[in-house]
């Protein structure tokens, strides 16, 4: 199973990875790592799902990492340095807990990204 990290970079790459809205990053999230009933349940501080928080978490790190664009509200694109390492997160299977920094330095390591 892949990382959230890799799960968001992918739901992006499948929506045309330029200009996609949140909901379509989150409609297409569940295609690329399960969701748990526990992604499905209302978040309890937050007025959304649990997945929809995890993936916007993500977003955010993915963004401080130069992988993710925010264009504008709701609108993300995927940076050229997230395109030259497709095959790299497509082929991420390291994801068993929820995104975390850690998780996600973990990754960027194994993939051989600085």
């Amino acid at each position: 199973m892949p990382t959230w990290y890799s799960a968001v970079v992918l739901a992006l790459k499948d929506k045309g990875s330029k200009g996609v809205q949140l909901q379509d990053i989150y409609d297409a999230v569940g295609k690329f790592r399960p969701l748990s009933s526990h992604d499905l349940d209302s978040h309890p501080k937050y007025p959304q799902k649990n997945y929809e928080h995890k993936t916007r978490r993500c977003l955010k790190t993915l963004k401080d990492y130069g992988l993710e664009d925010h264009i504008d509200r709701g609108i993300y694109s995927l940076t050229s340095k997230a395109i030259a390492h497709l095959v790299a997160f497509e082929g991420d299977s390291r994801g068993r807990r929820g995104p975390s920094e850690e998780s996600f330095r973990e990754l960027l390591r194994g993939l051989g990204i600085k």
